[in-house]
């Protein structure tokens, strides 16, 4: 049984003044540093921008920062597994992110560049589920989509930003976070499995919702990849302007802290 528990109340991002854009993507991929550079140009072309962050700064957000830190794939510290707790924690620290972060600033009439949503939901969470549970994916993959189902919010625009393998693996070993990451310099085989398997679901997701995602190639530099979201972005806008679906409105550059990868 699917859970429709908004699919009357919030119909998804055309019922907001704002536009929603979902930057997804692997460990390494670089996209917490394209996101602060698209903020930055839409600020200085007038547009009331707001960056929302992987985790929130709720006590769930917190928890998982604090696991983040203690692994980048979030897998258990324990001798039993307990990855499907945490599962719950990323689906409670989503809906707070989208009910007091997301959804307040579209009806503000912000542009909402968000660090990963729905899609990583599914396909951060799946291959660790299978490493520590042995799980069946198609099941898995049935039952993420029923969770998060629930969504009230589906973006605009979902950016996927593409790396090769070999270079997310040599910034994920060099990047400098503000917080100590345990496994941070190390890619074990595990690692490079889930990596994988992730690679694997995301081409999944990007084949079944091709109208909604566009795939930024971050292999160049930074400012050429934020112009090309820029330009994606910009041309949305101007096409839902004309359909009367967006109403967009000019203000400061608004961003709530900033994302972890």
């Amino acid at each position: 049984m699917k859970l429709e528990l908004f699919s009357q109340k919030l119909p998804g991002a055309d019922y907001y003044k704002g536009y929603f854009a979902v930057f997804e993507g692997q460990d390494g991929s670089g996209k917490s540093t394209i996101i602060a550079s698209v903020g930055e140009i839409l600020q200085s072309k007038g547009y009331k921008v707001k960056i929302v962050p992987e985790f929130s700064s709720s006590l769930f957000g917190r928890y998982l920062l604090d696991s983040v830190s203690k692994d980048k794939f979030l897998r258990a510290q324990t001798q039993h597994p307990t990855f499907l707790t945490q599962v719950f924690a990323f689906f409670s620290d989503w809906m707070f992110l989208t009910e007091y972060e997301i959804i307040p600033a579209l009806e503000a009439g912000m542009i909402v560049l968000k660090d990963r949503y729905t899609d990583s939901q599914v396909v951060c969470q799946i291959p660790t589920l299978l490493d520590e549970y042995n799980g069946e994916i198609g099941r898995l993959k049935q039952w993420f989509e029923e969770v998060t189902g629930i969504n009230p919010v589906i973006p605009n625009r979902v950016f996927y930003i593409d790396v090769p393998e070999e270079v997310r693996i040599t910034r994920i070993k060099n990047r400098n976070r503000e917080f100590s990451e345990a496994l941070a310099d190390t890619v074990s085989g595990s690692d490079l499995r889930i990596f994988r398997e992730r690679d694997f679901l995301y081409g999944v997701r990007m084949r079944d919702n091709k109208a909604l995602y566009t795939t930024i190639r971050n292999t160049q530099s930074v400012s050429t990849s934020a112009d090309l979201v820029v330009d994606r972005i910009l041309r949305d806008t101007q096409d839902l302007t004309a359909k009367g679906k967006l109403r967009m409105e000019e203000s400061a550059f608004v961003s709530v802290q900033e994302g972890t990868n």
